[in-house]
């Protein structure tokens, strides 16, 4: 089975330009366009670390493994349900 594609999911107003070049990938501005997308079968959260937990938790609740840089969550909180959302819907984080 190939590799996802690298797609980068930065909400940014800078444009492609300012990411660089995307390997085998697209620009895109809002994250939720990686997790609706059917072709997506696991989302690399490089986003900044407060946005780490909703995007972790929306991409497993929409049936992706997720990746997720440090910190993972800012708070225990966050924590425990990005656990619970990976358990309740067998989801890799």
């Amino acid at each position: 089975m190939p590799f996802a594609r690298t797609m980068p999911c930065i909400p940014c107003r800078n444009g492609p330009d300012w990411c660089g070049e995307p390997v085998e990938g697209y620009f895109i501005s809002d994250y939720r366009q990686i997790i609706d997308d059917p072709r997506i079968d696991v989302v690399h959260t490089r986003t900044p670390d407060r946005w780490h937990a909703k995007v972790a938790a929306e991409a497993m609740l929409s049936g992706r493994d997720v990746d997720c840089e440090k910190p993972m969550t800012l708070t225990i909180a966050e924590g425990q349900l990005s656990t619970e959302v990976g358990l309740t819907v067998a989801a890799y984080l």
